[in-house]
């Protein structure tokens, strides 16, 4: 070999040695530069984190699982939920021939159609009845919730028996109706609204999912009000000796009710209980995934490519940190919403929420567990509004037959109410601007209305079925106690082709 082809061949191998060189310098300032950024990324997202829970700390509010101990219990003869627990137990589900009480819950519109079957219901359910009665007297109630860790899988296995024992009390109510005891009905109407309020009780184990059992709990006393209002019997104080024969209810009941239902100052502040509670059990889950990390992964998601491995140390663990940040962020904001009493506000944080899930797959990635926990919340405030809204109207409604009782007729406007019935006509609280709720008494059939969660005042419009989860519109309260109904089939024939 010549020596020029020597000399171009050891500078070839130079230039190598060169280019390898600079690539291995290049790499290895661009892993410094990466583990530059991510150690500064780690520290911003825990630092986020540290900050939002901090803030939490320093306003003290509760936040760590020991935070939601009940340290005083009531003893057990004290504990309202005591009683109607055994309240529950005692309910008589066969009182003879085919049609149990099961039925009756199912189709509580029935009671015309089947009024021995009512009564009979009612008269072998005594015993429940007084258990119920002795629990409303009882002022505070603490009720079997199991706390476990994580939260999220606490147990609340009690709401399912008093979602029974509120049907039940409904069908109490529509049988002393039938019975002409319009006293009883108010009484067994209060006893609902008893229960909705003790179910939410204490306020350390108040959940978003107890807020909304309590709700459900009023929405029965609601329909059981609807109802019954248009034809409730109403003496005054001095016509007690007809009260008795006729079994009429004494105006000052009705007013104290009316009064009671208007007071939704608790209804509002266990929606806030219940989101503190969800606050900390979400964060204990997310920053439970984000500790757990580890080569063997924690997830089968589509995204779990970022979450294992050496992956999900070094990308997973700052964007849990982010996202429970944001999570926790989204719920204070909902928190402050809700205390403000304005709907607009909660669904403008709704929207915020659609338009940050409405990225690519990287923001899917990174918002992983909030994607499926914070839509929730914004579902739940509209159901605590709408709550609100139905007392309201039932409170209206009570008004409007108090003055129709006086004058022979309903009131031209709500405006006629205030102040003998009404201390003020309450605002609709989904409509903003505030205004009142709709009203149209001369309309077919004749309804109070809220604008509901869309907002538009549509001039009372509902579905055609009326059933209050198909409407989508308007939001009807029934002035005539004519909701429509579903078909009512022959109820304990099961085998009949038409049940």
């Amino acid at each position: 070999m010549s020596t020029e082809a020597i000399s171009e061949t050891v500078v070839a191998e130079q230039r190598r040695q060169q280019t390898f060189r600079r690539w291995i310098g290049g790499f290895a300032a661009f892993s410094v530069f990466l583990v530059g950024v991510r150690l500064a990324w780690g520290y911003v997202a825990s630092h986020r984190l540290e900050v939002e829970i901090a803030d939490i700390k320093a306003a003290g509010e509760r936040f760590e699982p020991q935070d939601f101990a009940v340290l005083d219990r009531p003893p057990k003869e004290d504990n309202a939920a005591t009683y109607y627990l055994r309240a529950n137990d005692e309910i008589v589900e066969k009182f003879g021939g085919n049609i149990g009480l099961f039925d009756l819950t199912m189709y509580p519109e029935s009671y015309e159609k089947y009024p021995d079957v009512f009564k009979s219901a009612r008269r072998a359910n005594e015993a429940a009845i007084d258990l119920v009665r002795v629990a409303g007297k009882k002022e505070h109630a603490a009720w079997p919730l199991v706390i476990t860790k994580p939260m999220v899988n606490s147990l609340i296995s009690y709401l399912s028996e008093m979602r029974g024992l509120t049907r039940f009390l409904q069908i109490m109510g529509l049988s002393a109706f039938l019975d002409g005891d319009h006293d009883e009905v108010i009484t067994i109407c209060n006893d609902m609204v008893t229960l909705s309020e003790r179910l939410q009780q204490p306020s350390e184990m108040c959940t978003v999912i107890t807020r909304l059992a309590s709700g459900g709990i009023w929405g029965t006393a609601a329909e059981l009000l609807e109802e019954v209002t248009p034809r409730l019997a109403v003496v005054d104080s001095d016509q007690k000796v007809e009260r008795k024969a006729s079994g009429a209810v004494l105006r000052e009941r009705v007013e104290r009710l009316i009064t009671r239902i208007l007071d939704d100052k608790a209804v509002w502040q266990a929606h806030d209980d219940g989101l503190v509670w969800d606050r900390a059990s979400y964060a204990e889950l997310m920053i439970g995934v984000r500790n757990s990390l580890n080569p063997a992964g924690v997830t089968s998601s589509p995204s779990s490519f970022f979450y294992t491995g050496i992956f999900g140390n070094i990308l997973g663990k700052p964007l849990l940190d982010l996202d429970t940040a944001r999570t926790i962020g989204y719920l204070n904001q909902c928190r402050r919403a809700v205390a403000l009493r304005d709907w607009q506000a909660v669904q403008e944080q709704g929207a915020i929420l659609d338009r940050a899930y409405k990225g690519n797959q990287w923001t899917e990635i990174a918002q992983l567990l909030s994607r499926n926990i914070l839509p929730t919340v914004t579902r739940a405030a509209e159901l605590t509004f709408r709550d609100v809204a139905t007392r309201r109207m039932a409170a209206i409604a009570l008004a409007i037959r108090l003055y129709e009782i006086d004058h022979g007729e309903r009131p031209e406007k709500l405006d006629d109410l205030v102040p003998n019935y009404l201390p003020s006509v309450p605002i609709d609280p989904f409509a903003s601007p505030p205004q009142p709720f709709g009203y149209l008494p001369e309309a077919e059939p004749p309804v109070l209305y809220c604008v509901d969660a869309d907002g538009v005042d549509q001039g009372g419009m509902v579905r055609s079925s009326g059933l209050p989860f198909l409407s989508t519109a308007d939001r009807p309260y029934y002035l005539n106690g004519d909701r429509p109904h579903r078909e009512i089939p022959k109820l304990g024939e099961k085998e009949d082709e038409d049940y």
